[in-house]
């Protein structure tokens, strides 16, 4: 795909000028200093793809800074990156300054970044202080049993997954956003790509009335079997198998039974598409959380008599394509120019970078 693609403006230097024009307007609405760190960086992130910018993201944030301390308590014994593969690669460059020892992998040998990629049995478990950081997206929990069982010390054992965790605690629900959480109340709150219900009950208590008014959207067939079980106990909360956009259609659909379901053209499955505007006609809706893997923007449009007419609180993922970043901010002002804007990044890696978007009125 080409930069046109993904920034429109910078082909041409009347559209390179109202890049800059755009940038700066994004800029000037920025609510605190955070914002402005992480959108610049992410920005550069976009337009680079330097994991530099990343690793400022990530050292803003509190957990960034736990993750760095348990890296620097091991500058002398080092750390082993279990598995040779796309995160154990992120990891890496997202801190190329450590003292990385090598890779473990079953299914790998050779080097991999200039290190050395071992077999997991080839190292000893008695003679190991090293750090060992599981970089496995699939079962973590399983790989970090096993060097247990081996005799590997659990104080010297930590995974990718545990620190996501750790990082997405406050993901959509943040305080330092959020002051005052009262104006959140008055009306639905929107879980736009539900996954497995745990968004939805995070809001229930965050704002610690679980009888609040809840429409949450899910397309994925497999997804909507768990949150019917994780929010059966709600009778308050509204289940929607659509996939959101800005009109009514049907479209292909990825099934992962995952955070990363997606439409997608020749996708297995066929799914209804519909807006927020139609399905909740009209009702009152004072927050919209989105995270629906790269259809933010349409879904926003077909949000937009929502958006402009009651002017809820947002917060929309903003890492699933390159230009998100200005067309989907730019976007949201046009519906409603009073909106103040926050950013915040919750991940050990470049996704899970949030949009929030506050009504000043």
């Amino acid at each position: 795909m080409t930069e046109k693609y993904y920034f429109p403006f910078l082909t041409e230097r009347n559209e390179a000028n109202q890049f800059v024009f755009t940038l700066n307007e994004l800029y000037g609405r920025l609510g605190d200093a955070v914002s402005k760190e992480v959108f610049m960086c992410r920005v550069m992130y976009n337009l680079t793809y330097d994991y530099v910018y990343v690793r400022k993201m990530v050292d803003l944030t509190d957990y960034g800074k736990e993750f760095l301390g348990l890296l620097d308590s091991y500058s002398e014994q080092g750390a082993y990156i279990y598995g040779a593969g796309d995160r154990g690669d992120k990891i890496f460059r997202l801190y190329p300054d450590k003292k990385w020892i090598g890779y473990l992998d079953k299914k790998k040998e050779g080097t991999f970044n200039g290190l050395p990629v071992l077999s997991p049995d080839e190292l000893d478990p008695k003679n190991n202080e090293a750090l060992i950081f599981i970089s496995n997206r699939t079962r973590p929990a399983e790989i970090k049993e096993e060097l247990i069982r081996r005799g590997f010390d659990e104080k010297r054992i930590t995974t990718w997954n545990e620190w996501n965790k750790r990082a997405a605690r406050d993901s959509y629900f943040d305080d330092s956003v959020f002051h005052d959480r009262r104006a959140l109340a008055e009306g639905f709150f929107v879980d736009a790509g539900c996954f497995n219900g745990n968004n939805t009950v995070d809001y229930l208590r965050w704002m610690g009335d679980e009888s609040l008014h809840v429409a949450a959207f899910e397309a994925d067939v497999e997804n909507i079997v768990n949150c019917k079980e994780r929010l059966s106990g709600y009778e308050n909360v509204q289940l929607i198998n659509v996939g959101l956009s800005d009109k009514q259609e049907e479209l292909h659909f990825k099934t992962s039974g995952s955070s990363s379901s997606f439409l997608k053209e020749g996708g297995e499955n066929v799914v209804k598409t519909d807006t927020i505007d139609h399905v909740l006609q009209g009702k009152r809706v004072s927050f919209i959380k989105m995270d629906i893997e790269g259809f933010e923007e349409k879904a926003l449009r077909g949000a937009s008599a929502t958006i402009t007419e009651q002017k809820p609180a947002l917060a929309i993922s903003l890492y699933h394509k390159r230009d998100d970043i200005l067309t989907i901010p730019k976007l949201i002002l046009e519906l409603n120019n009073n909106y103040r804007f926050y950013f915040r990044h919750y991940f050990l890696g470049s996704n899970e970078t949030v949009l929030y978007a506050v009504n000043e009125e």
